[in-house]
């Protein structure tokens, strides 16, 4: 069989993520196997690796990590050595497990046998430190690294040839990622002076990736209720001074975080307001950021407002990507249905029989529930 067969079959036996039985493992097994005996050494080690990324983007249970160290073993035994892509999945996933114990000894693995240590593997490990809880281990390891690199001692240990890399942007966004969902903005704004007196680049995904990370945060304090409503504002602080750090604006999915923050918080007003400034900043508004902001007028009692925004969606170009989904009209449904109002229940009612005569979306178990 030609490698794109084995790859196929793997696939489309480890698709379902939580669903996998000891039978589908087994026949995973007689594949790798099969592999082994008829394709070189790198594909059969690619192999290895679609099975191993499939188990770590599953779940994140005992079960999952324990098949990953199994596959792991049986690719050494097998005389495939373990490199940096291997050992970046299992980084992964002992970060998703958060297991701290097992990410050290990975780590510790992968400093003993020499693997060389690429930019995808360095910044999976300062990930896992962080999804681990130690923020702190992930910022001192960025700090030791880069003083390594201004001494100009890396590279220099006998054994290897091999440098750690230098620490880039896309570490950078992770450790700021880090600081924001712990609620640091103070943290957030010293690693952003950090990068600029380094010479590190500020991307898109900087600005992303700190609001996200505070939405986050307000929103679990909040259930916790340790954030009031109010407290959201945080979030849309940060914009004037990450603008006047240099860093650049946020991309669509950094305001439709915002339009989420300011939804969450019951304040229609700043989300429509947020969806306002991406039309003037010539930015994409996408389908999820139109369904926030109709999910947030409903919910306030602006029903006509909430028809307004979905009305406006059906009318899109049938080719562009905010025509309704089934995503859109469950959201319309709820909240339609919550409201509680006469009127509401019975344009929930029309919806739903137009959702399926007139745009052809079939409704899902969810729908019916909602109804």
């Amino acid at each position: 069989l030609p490698f794109k067969t084995y790859k196929r079959l793997l696939w489309l036996v480890l698709d379902d993520r939580h669903a996998r039985s000891d039978d589908d493992i087994a026949y995973v097994h007689k594949l790798l196997s099969h592999g082994r005996r008829n394709l070189q050494a790198g594909e059969a080690r690619q192999m290895y690796h679609i099975v191993l990324d499939a188990l770590a983007n599953g779940d994140a249970d005992d079960r999952s990590a324990g098949l990953s160290e199994a596959f792991l073993a049986e690719m050494q035994d097998a005389g495939l050595k373990p490199n940096a892509v291997s050992y970046c999945i299992m980084v992964k996933t002992y970060g998703r497990q958060r297991d701290a114990q097992k990410l050290d000894g990975v780590v510790n693995r992968i400093a003993d046998e020499f693997v060389e240590l690429d930019a995808p593997l360095f910044n999976a490990i300062i990930q896992a430190h962080i999804a681990c809880g130690d923020l702190d281990l992930a910022a001192k390891t960025i700090r030791k690294v880069e003083e390594m690199w201004r001494q100009g001692i890396l590279g220099q240990d006998p054994r290897r040839s091999v440098k750690i890399p230098k620490p880039n942007t896309r570490t950078y966004n992770i450790l700021l990622n880090g600081y924001a969902e712990a609620d640091d903005i103070v943290s957030c704004f010293r690693v952003l002076r950090q990068m600029q007196e380094r010479g590190v680049p500020a991307d898109e995904i900087t600005a992303n990736t700190i609001i996200s990370g505070l939405h986050s945060s307000w929103r679990l304090r909040r259930m916790a209720g340790l954030a009031s409503e109010t407290d959201f504002k945080r979030v849309f602080s940060v914009l004037p001074k990450l603008r006047d750090l240099g860093v650049p604006r946020p991309t669509s999915e950094g305001y439709t975080s915002l339009i989420s923050a300011a939804a969450d918080a019951g304040d229609v007003e700043t989300a429509a307001a947020v969806v306002t400034q991406m039309h003037c900043d010539g930015l994409t508004v996408g389908i999820h950021a139109y369904t926030t902001l109709m999910r947030a007028l409903l919910a306030s009692g602006r029903i006509e407002a909430g028809l307004g925004v979905f009305d406006y969606l059906r009318q899109s170009d049938p080719a562009s990507d905010n025509r309704p989904t089934i995503v859109t009209y469950n959201a319309l449904l709820r909240g339609l249905c919550q409201s509680g109002r006469p009127d509401a229940l019975e344009e929930a009612i029309r919806r739903f029989e137009a959702m399926q005569n007139e745009d052809g979306i079939q409704p899902t178990i969810v729908s019916y529930n909602i109804v």
